[in-house]
């Protein structure tokens, strides 16, 4: 019996039981970790710029695999909004993928949200939408680091 590790495009990988043999090979695979969904909101992303938080690294300090994703009515909010670091935020953007809303045109921005939480890992600090949230969700602690809860 054969235990191996290797690093796939999904995660990384745990093959087990792998069992020579002259017409089989048994393999059991287990991931561990899969790439997981992140929508970042506004207020999030405002409030890591305030607090001077290395979003990217903490991030991926918490979850190894994961794609970042905002809403194209989050990108509009951001607009209205009056932050010195302007340059800053473009550069973030630019490492972000956006969510076309127009299905959920009746919708506001939390509500969609709340809707897209059991696919999507949730980072906000809006205190009526962390208790709406029914997946996980990432919060700024100690204005100094983010936490998965």
């Amino acid at each position: 019996m054969y235990f191996t590790w290797f690093i796939s495009l999904i995660g990384l990988v745990f093959i087990k039981n792998i069992v020579p043999s002259r017409r089989l090979i048994s393999l059991e695979f287990r991931a561990f970790s899969m790439a997981k969904k992140v929508i970042i909101d506004t207020n999030f992303l405002v409030e890591c710029i305030r607090f001077k938080i290395d979003l990217f690294s903490e991030i991926d300090r918490l979850l190894i695999y994961h794609e970042l994703f905002i809403l194209d009515r989050a990108l509009e909010e951001l607009s209205r909004i009056k932050i010195k670091e302007r340059a800053l935020l473009k550069k973030f953007l630019e490492k972000f993928k956006i969510i076309d809303t127009s299905s959920y045109s009746n919708l506001g921005v939390d509500d969609i949200i709340t809707k897209l939480s059991e696919d999507y890992v949730i980072a906000t600090q809006d205190k009526e939408l962390k208790r709406r949230l029914k997946g996980q969700k990432i919060i700024i602690r100690q204005k100094k680091y983010l936490e998965l809860k």
